[in-house]
């Protein structure tokens, strides 16, 4: 029998220098993507401070426009009771005076002051309604075919394989 010897396993892979090569670059590209990391989140945070600002003054605003128009709204209900008292008072002469009118009107009056005429009259652009009258039903007509007709014309009948 021959013997060989075992095979002889070898390791070939990269190199000290290729594998710190390689460190080299992760540290590179680490230290690269913190920096891009901070210098959006510095960005992202400036923006969100500039949108609270803004918030914050639009706030301030609609306040302000909220303020002015309650003071606004209790004016105009002032206004409002001012002008429903003088109107009050004014109904109440009016009525005063109208009831002195009327006193003397009922002791100098014989006849109604009022005139009823009735009459009954038809106007020019009247619109009218008709009683639906009921559509005449057609007589429904069947598909008749003539028996001598058929058996004398090519192709008609049965065809039935033998």
């Amino acid at each position: 029998m021959c013997r060989t010897a075992a095979p002889q396993i070898i390791y070939s892979g990269p190199s000290q220098e290729d594998i710190a090569a390689q460190n080299a670059q992760m540290q590179t590209y680490m230290q690269q993507s913190a920096a891009q990391q901070q210098t959006f989140a510095a960005a992202l945070q400036a923006q969100i401070d500039q949108a609270n600002q803004s918030a914050q003054k639009q706030a301030a605003a609609l306040e302000e426009e909220r303020a002015a128009f309650e003071s606004g709204i209790k004016t105009e209900a002032q206004k409002a009771q001012e002008a429903m008292s003088m109107e009050k008072q004014k109904a109440q002469l009016d009525m005063a005076a109208q009831s002195a009118a009327a006193a003397s009107e009922n002791a100098a009056m014989t006849q109604s002051s009022y005139g009823v005429n009735t009459a009954q009259i038809t106007p020019a652009n009247a619109q009218t309604t008709e009683p639906v009258t009921p559509k005449k039903k057609e007589k429904s007509s069947s598909l008749k075919i003539a028996q001598g007709s058929v058996s004398a014309m090519a192709g008609s009948g049965l065809n039935i394989g033998v």
